[in-house]
């Protein structure tokens, strides 16, 4: 994909992955994905156009595995999202915890096209099961995005004050938003309905209270109506998933969503 961009007579925008850039390791130590994503961000850092990454369920060396197996925050950093910032300058979020976000946020400024990659493998892999493994890994079922990158996408990813021009259109960048598990709330239904909000100008609001794990708590508030009476005001053109292995074009709610 990267050589084909690089060939085209067209300069691209941008060039997306939305996730499983490698294969998931079982029972693996870190050194072994850590290897292979090099290779594959050093590939990626050969693109002449933006690169945007959303990581998936087979990037996070978290099946069935050890916490402390589980790649990082700053291990992503060191890979390919310190790059990403110096050299497109993708917007990412400071964290609670003091490390950059896998969420981020790139301005095609020319084309008034924000594209905005989430990670819907944003969960707690710190909750162990009987065996002492990961309990809530990044597998079918289990996809979730924390109450702080929820805060970030609704109020500084989808915040367009700064701009002179509001006509933006915004791109949501994730690997899956199917799938549902019992200890948490569908997550994917949640974002759809933060982006019909931004889409019409209203308000979104949502707060729910996980009884077993805090970390799956959402406290959201984000007002749009200042953009509702506008002539030209910002707006959902779609979102770009990966994971099932097929090509697929659905409208939910309004929400072109194209896999």
């Amino acid at each position: 994909t990267i050589a084909f961009s690089n060939e085209s007579p067209i300069v691209f925008d941008a060039v997306i992955n939305a996730g499983d850039a490698i294969t998931p390791f079982f029972l693996q130590d870190k050194t072994l994905p850590l290897t292979y994503f090099k290779q594959f961000f050093d590939e990626a850092k050969k693109s002449r156009s933006p690169f945007i990454f959303s990581k998936g369920n087979h990037d996070c060396n978290c099946w069935w595995n050890k916490p402390e197996n589980v790649l990082t925050d700053s291990d992503y950093s060191n890979l390919f999202y310190w790059f990403s910032e110096e050299n497109y300058g993708t917007v990412h979020q400071c964290k609670a915890n003091g490390y950059r976000s896998t969420w981020n946020y790139y301005d095609v400024e020319k084309q008034k096209i924000r594209i905005i990659s989430v990670d819907m493998q944003d969960i707690d892999k710190t909750v162990t099961n009987e065996k002492g493994e990961v309990k809530y890994f990044s597998g079918d079922g289990r996809r979730y995005i924390s109450n702080e990158q929820m805060n970030w996408i609704a109020n500084v990813a989808l915040n367009f004050d700064d701009k002179a021009e509001k006509d933006w259109g915004v791109i949501i960048v994730g690997h899956d938003c199917k799938g549902k598990h019992p200890d948490f709330e569908n997550i994917g239904e949640k974002l759809i309905d933060l982006c019909v909000a931004f889409n019409n100008g209203d308000i979104y609001e949502h707060h729910y209270k996980n009884e077993v794990n805090s970390f799956f708590d959402l406290d959201v508030k984000a007002d749009y109506t200042r953009y509702k009476d506008l002539d030209k005001k910002p707006h959902m053109i779609c979102w770009l998933l990966g994971h099932i292995h097929d090509d697929i074009h659905e409208v939910q709610k309004g929400i072109h969503i194209i896999y």
